[in-house]
């Protein structure tokens, strides 16, 4: 018996920065109903963790089961200092050299990660460096942030 995988991305952070945290649950549903005849199983990561959550707390039925990894809104948002720094350090000053301290971070091993990639790497590190510099980018996070990363979902 075989079975049918989706994956969806809000594609840009300039098309996140345009929307409202209920409209990304509202498209999420919609784009579920569209594309299933039965309640998926979905993975949620990091924001998108975040909105399936929000779909799974306001609909049930919606989904047979629901996967986390690492979503934003269980619980306020509080990184380690030294991450927090780092992270901050990026996004004020968006250079190489803070990318990549970002990067080490960021990946458990940025060496095999970097091996993987291949020659797609310089373009990957290139476009982070790229979207991070973005007005957009900084409107989105401001706009989300506190909606998704800060506050705890209400318990029910």
């Amino acid at each position: 018996m075989g079975s049918r995988h989706r994956a969806a991305a809000l594609t840009t952070f300039e098309q996140v920065a345009r929307i409202a945290v209920e409209f990304a649950v509202t498209w999420l549903r919609e784009l579920l109903g569209a594309t299933r005849a039965q309640p998926p199983i979905l993975v949620g990561h990091l924001l998108g963790g975040a909105i399936a959550l929000r779909l799974a707390c306001q609909d049930a039925d919606a989904l047979r089961a629901l996967v986390l990894v690492d979503p934003l809104g269980l619980a306020p948002y509080r990184p380690a200092p030294s991450f927090a720094l780092t992270l901050a350090g990026f996004l004020v000053r968006p250079t190489e050299r803070s990318r990549d301290r970002m990067f080490q971070r960021c990946f458990l091993d940025l060496d095999a990660v970097q091996t993987e990639a291949g020659e797609l790497w310089p373009d990957l590190a290139d476009y982070a460096l790229d979207r991070v510099r973005t007005p957009e980018l900084k409107q989105t996070l401001r706009r989300l942030m506190p909606e998704l990363g800060r506050r705890s979902l209400p318990r029910s």
